[in-house]
C-alpha cells in the first residue's frame, strides 16, 4: 500500500514556530527584512525586533527610524525601540525621541534644554558626554545607570549635587579627570543616592588606588 507525502512538509505549533524565528531575528537582526517575508504571521512576531535597537549602524539610521515613525501603525515605534543612539547630526531627534516613549538605554553625544524636554520616562540607562544637572532628578527618574563619557564646561559641583539626587542610580561611570576621586565623597553626601558601582575611566594606577580609599570610607556604596 503507497502513502502519499504531503507536500507542506512539518508543521511546528505556533509558540515554537515563534520562538525559532525569534531566535534568529535576535541573533541577526539584519536577517529580518528578508525573514518577514516568510508569512504575514513571521512580520507580526518580529519586525518589532528590527527596531529593538537603533545604533546608528548600517539598516539602524535615524532615517530608517524616521521613515518607519511616519509609516508604522501608532504606538508601533513607541513599543518596538528600546535601545536608541542619536548623535548631532541626526535630524528629526525631537520627533524620534517623541515616538519612542518605550525607550530604556539612550547614548547622545550632548544634552541641551530642548533635548532633554523629550527624554522619556522609561529611560534607565543614559551614555553621555555632558550630563545636564538642571532638573535631572525630575527627568531621570527612572535612571539607574550613568555613563558620563567626557564632561564639558559644566559646573561640577552642580553635576555631583544633581546626580546625588537621582533616586535609582545604583551604577556611574565616568572618565579619568583631577576630580574623579571626590566624585563618591560628593555623593554620599544625600541619603537619596543607592549606588552599589563606581567605574572610573583611566589609565592612571595611582587615581585608582585614591578613587579606592575614598569609596571605602565613603557612604556612597550601600
Amino acid at each position: 500500500m503507497a502513502f502519499a507525502l504531503s507536500d507542506d512538509g512539518p508543521v511546528f505549533p505556533p509558540e515554537i514556530e515563534r520562538h525559532i524565528f525569534e531566535l534568529c531575528a535576535l541573533g541577526r537582526p539584519v536577517l529580518v527584512p528578508k525573514l518577514i517575508l516568510v508569512a504575514w504571521r513571521i512580520k507580526h512576531w518580529i519586525e518589532p525586533i528590527l527596531y529593538r535597537t537603533m545604533d546608528g549602524y548600517r539598516a539602524f539610521t535615524s532615517e530608517a527610524l524616521l521613515s518607519a515613525i511616519h509609516t508604522k501603525p501608532p504606538g508601533f515605534i513607541a513599543t518596538a525601540v528600546q535601545n536608541l543612539s542619536i548623535y548631532d547630526s541626526a535630524a528629526g531627534y525631537e520627533e524620534i525621541l517623541s515616538a519612542c516613549t518605550g525607550v530604556i538605554n539612550l547614548r547622545v553625544l550632548s544634552m541641551d534644554t530642548a533635548f532633554s524636554a523629550h527624554i522619556p520616562s522609561t529611560l534607565m540607562q543614559l551614555y553621555v558626554y555632558d550630563f545636564p544637572h538642571q532638573s535631572s532628578a525630575f527627568l531621570f527618574s527612572q535612571l539607574t545607570h550613568l555613563d558620563v563619557m567626557g564632561f564639558l564646561d559644566i559646573d561640577l559641583d552642580a553635576f555631583h549635587s544633581s546626580v546625588a539626587l537621582l533616586p535609582h542610580l545604583t551604577h556611574v561611570s565616568f572618565p579619568d579627570r583631577d576630580y574623579a576621586p571626590i566624585f563618591p565623597v560628593s555623593c554620599g553626601a544625600t541619603p537619596k543616592s543607592r549606588c552599589s558601582s563606581i567605574m572610573i575611566k583611566t589609565t592612571s594606577r595611582s587615581l585608582t588606588r585614591r578613587a579606592s580609599q575614598r569609596i571605602c570610607v565613603s557612604s556612597y556604596l550601600v
